[in-house]
């Protein structure tokens, strides 16, 4: 018997994954729609694939149930007629014999359909851009980038961005559907092979031996801040670091400084930073001075708590000089004034809890205060996710914006310093971590914020390069003529000295 049904989704009768029958069941709760599985016949991985599997098991000793999973296809009498569906979820390889559906959904990884280019992509060592699709002109409705250094193995990586798929698939059949920009990419239809699955795995042993010996020799990663005095528009204005040298301020070898704050008040000047101890493993804040020709004095410790605090976001407010360090290890975005400025501060208010929150920035903007923040938990992580809450006072009630996380992407979502206003226009400098971690630094235009919507372009990045060297760049932030950014330097363990 033949049943009306409101969602289908297609699949390879020979490639049943256990986040197939997840995502079936979980569409069924949300969304309150029938829901079926539709198979067709298509060859099955090689089994090399399996083999990779076990061997990262055994590396990184993972157990327990995976959305990666081989499984039965469910035994049904249910006989799918996909004129009568709703929406269809195409989850197999790219149709080419004809075009897809005016309701045809159609998740691609770097432009290519199916779970090969998906796993091609993991063994092959890169993140690929997860987009969805829709109908036969292929017009993109959602797309994620997913920043994926928390995990290393195929498997976990793999999990991680099924995940984001079923939440995405999700918000667009929840969600009013619109189209977004299209974006200029080269499709890499790079397929799982024997050879490719053996240099994988020869890699993750040979990785996994390197990276135990470099932990052995280097404090890693080692953060290093850097200043200037300029009188011309800076980063900002050229879009560059060239233009005036920048300089260094010295630290330990044992102990970095990152994150720089520039603030002026009452006549002072200091650089807040994190200070991080490498032979402790914990942030506390920091103020470094400084005067019209530079630094003046060595780093005075400033505010301290039982967990981990770094990126001191700072602003003025009444007379008054505020701060939201990060607190993400106590699960809560707080708020410090500073009683006096700078050698103490006083907590004030949790303004946002039961959130774990990383680099927390807020802005007065369009008549309301707004904070930015990447948010890890079931909906992202630290790097890629971006959550926005807004509030028409400072000490709130804040709320969270309806699309949270407005963002998914690992190349424009981490805040990296202060707003910038500029002709009724708000800017912000991001994190692009679709290299790694802190890698580059984006300048994104905020073009729509409201209680409802969210949109960013990110107009320039930039990346370490001879006027500022190293392998990572990730805070930009000027108060006056004095404006600093951060990278990264080795620091020998041998050559150290406490």
């Amino acid at each position: 018997m033949v049943f009306p049904v409101s969602i289908i989704i297609r699949v390879n009768s020979n490639r049943v994954r256990r986040w197939h029958t997840d995502l079936q069941a979980s569409l069924r709760a949300k969304t309150g729609q029938d829901t079926h599985l539709v198979f067709g016949d298509e060859a099955d991985y090689p089994r090399s694939l399996e083999l990779l599997l076990t061997v990262e098991r055994l590396i990184y000793r993972t157990i327990g149930q995976s959305s990666i999973e081989k499984v039965q296809p469910p035994n049904s009498t249910y006989e799918a007629q996909e004129h009568d569906a709703e929406t269809i979820i195409d989850l197999t390889e790219d149709r080419t014999e004809a075009p897809p559906e005016p309701n045809t959904l159609i998740p691609v990884f770097d432009g290519i359909a199916g779970e090969d280019a998906l796993l091609g992509a993991l063994i092959e060592g890169r993140v690929p851009v997860l987009e969805l699709l829709v109908g036969p002109n292929r017009a993109p409705v959602g797309r994620i980038v997913l920043a994926l250094d928390e995990v290393h193995s195929v498997r976990e990586r793999f999990e991680c961005v099924v995940a984001q798929l079923q939440r995405l698939l999700l918000k667009i059949l929840i969600a009013p559907r619109r189209t977004i920009c299209p974006i200029v990419q080269q499709s890499r239809n790079f397929q799982p092979t024997l050879s490719s699955i053996g240099r994988y795995s020869a890699r993750l042993v040979s990785s996994s031996a390197l990276k135990r010996a470099y932990q052995l020799c280097l404090f890693s990663p080692h953060w290093r801040v850097g200043w200037r005095l300029i009188d011309d528009g800076g980063v900002w204005e050229s879009h560059s670091l060239g233009g005036e040298p920048w300089n260094d301020i010295a630290d330990a070898g044992f102990r970095f400084y990152a994150d720089p704050f520039p603030h002026t008040f009452g006549g002072k000047t200091f650089v807040f930073v994190e200070e991080f101890d490498h032979r402790e493993g914990k942030g506390t804040i920091a103020a470094i001075p400084f005067d019209e020709k530079g630094q003046t004095g060595p780093a005075i410790s400033v505010l301290s708590e039982p967990w981990h605090l770094s990126y001191p976001f700072l602003f003025e407010h009444r007379g008054e000089i505020w701060m939201i360090p990060e607190s993400s290890q106590a699960k809560k975005i707080s708020l410090y004034r500073a009683n006096p400025f700078p050698s103490r501060w006083t907590l004030q208010a949790d303004l946002i809890t039961n959130i774990d929150a990383h680099d927390a920035s807020l802005v007065r903007f369009a008549d309301k205060w707004w904070i930015f923040a990447t948010v890890r938990n079931e909906l992202g992580g630290a790097m890629d996710s971006l959550s926005i809450f807004f509030a028409d006072e400072l000490f709130g009630p804040w709320r969270a914006h309806a699309l949270n996380p407005v963002l998914i992407d690992a190349g424009g979502a981490r805040q990296a310093g202060q707003f910038l206003q500029r002709g009724g226009k708000l800017w912000r400098p991001v994190q692009d971590c679709r290299g790694g971690y802190g890698r580059a630094l984006g300048l994104a235009e905020v073009t729509t914020l409201n209680e409802q919507d969210f949109n960013q372009v990110v107009h320039t990045v930039l990346r370490p390069n001879v006027n500022w060297p190293g392998r990572r760049l990730h805070t930009l932030n000027r108060f006056g003529r004095l404006e600093c950014i951060d990278g990264s330097r080795n620091s020998w363990k041998l050559t150290v000295r406490s």
